[in-house]
């Protein structure tokens, strides 16, 4: 087996372990880690082909072999693996990663994904080890009547950031899984992409630490029980909390993605993010860039919306009681479905007003939402058969309208098919968020209204 110098560059440690499958791991752990140390100690940046090329090794490290090979992963080749993983997440690798997001589009989730390969594959398990802002625990299962709960607090004494009920995970035991391999990852914001989505929504940024886990064997298709996860967000001015998951593509750069995890709880004032997922990978929370209005001005814009709604409400009141008042002078097909329009709208700002921001009550809330959702679905719809109605009198000055009430019919019908297949799709999930008691944007269910009513403007602009 081929021997290194002992004073070796990673330049040279590169060419050997990409080069090469003939070499003591330990042994070249132990001259990464001092290489990589040495930037650390001479307080000096760690440039960003350094990090890309250790990240390399490191993934290439984590490969399982022989157990009777000296080659293969052992506890004693953990602790200097975990310190080159730390060393490069450190603060003077800040500006590296930066170049090589912005380079690459991937950053550190490369070096999670080593992490948890060399977790995985080594050749032990019940083994738990904390360094600097990195935790990795691989521990067998043994106890399903509890569920699993990482990090384990019986495991080892916890470092000061994990002592507090934060950052951690729990799920339902699956026996088909006889262990699992947990990693948590904190203050590495910067070395993660803050993509969000398909199209790289760059309005997002990582606001906690990152949290990988994974059961051995992996359990095939969707948990049958959602994982939940605790976490601690760093910057409490940020809000607007999306649960996330790094999503590899094959063939391209991956991305955050909400696909299979929501939002469960989000206690504002302590900076506690509670998730659930129905997949196992590598999860983290993204907030958004712009902090919360302050509350102030929060007040004065919730002040306006409830005056001006109000006022309008006087407004729509007192046309409607014109239209009873002179009934018999102005009815008409037109002035039924004005009398109906003015009703639905009244309801709608009515129900606004009151429940809105009823966000306590899951049940309220749901209610609001599907409510507001029909009402407002159904004013657009009238309008829409308003207004071809008051086009067929201007091109047919004979027509007199006598389908209203079908007329009425079909446009109540259409938007209650609408929340009605809106509904069952989504078995209520996205009506009602923590914020508001609207639809979720995050879910995607606000185009079940958006939609809609770029049909109904676009047929009246026509």
């Amino acid at each position: 087996m081929e021997r290194m110098k002992t004073n070796v560059s990673i330049d040279d440690l590169y060419y050997q372990v990409i080069n090469s499958s003939d070499y003591d791991k330990v042994y070249v752990l132990n001259h990464l880690k001092n290489a990589t140390t040495a930037f650390n100690e001479n307080n000096e940046t760690i440039p960003s082909d350094t990090i890309i090329m250790t990240m390399k090794m490191i993934t290439k490290l984590a490969e399982g072999v022989d157990v009777n090979d000296q080659r293969s992963l052992t506890k004693e080749s953990l602790k200097p693996y975990l310190e080159v993983v730390s060393n490069i997440l450190g603060d003077n690798t800040k500006e590296g990663w930066i170049v090589i997001i912005n380079q690459t589009g991937s950053g550190a989730n490369e070096l999670l994904d080593g992490v948890a390969k060399f977790m995985t594959n080594l050749n032990e398990t019940d083994v738990v080890e904390s360094l600097n802002n990195t935790y990795v625990a691989k521990a067998s299962i043994r106890d399903c009547d509890n569920g699993i709960h990482f990090p384990n607090h019986t495991d080892m004494e916890l470092p000061d950031w994990l002592a507090k009920p934060k950052n951690k995970l729990s799920l339902n035991c699956d026996k088909d899984s006889n262990a699992y391999v947990g990693i948590i990852l904190n203050n590495v914001e910067s070395s993660f992409p803050s993509t969000y989505g398909p199209e790289m929504n760059l309005q997002q940024e990582l606001n906690s630490g990152v949290i990988s886990f994974s059961l051995i064997p992996k359990p095939e298709g969707k948990l049958k029980h959602p994982i939940e996860i605790t976490f601690q967000t760093l910057k409490k001015e940020l809000d607007n909390p999306k649960c996330v998951y790094w999503k590899n593509i094959e063939g391209s750069q991956g991305y955050w993605s909400s696909e299979g995890c929501w939002l469960h709880q989000y206690i504002r004032q302590d900076g506690v993010i509670v998730c659930k997922c129905t997949h196992l990978t590598s999860f983290s929370v993204m907030m958004s860039l712009s902090p919360d209005l302050a509350s102030g001005h929060y007040k004065v814009l919730s002040t306006i919306t409830k005056i001006g709604l109000t006022i309008s409400m006087v407004f729509i009141a007192l046309n409607v009681f014109v239209y009873i008042l002179f009934w018999r002078y102005v009815k008409s097909a037109q002035s039924i479905m004005k009398v109906n329009l003015s009703c639905v709208l009244f309801l709608a700002n009515l129900i606004f007003l009151i429940g809105i921001d009823k966000t306590t009550n899951e049940v309220v809330c749901t209610t609001v939402a599907v409510l507001l959702h029909l009402l407002y679905l159904m004013v657009f719809f009238v309008m829409l058969i308003l207004g071809i109605d008051m086009l067929n009198s201007v091109l047919n000055p004979t027509h007199l309208g006598h389908k209203t009430g079908r007329n009425l019919l079909v446009s109540y019908g259409i938007a209650m098919t609408v929340v009605a297949v809106s509904v069952g799709s989504t078995q209520l999930k996205g009506y009602g968020t923590d914020k508001y008691c609207w639809l979720s944007t995050e879910t995607g269910l606000i185009w079940a209204f958006l939609i809609p009513v770029i049909v109904v403007i676009t047929v009246c602009f026509n």
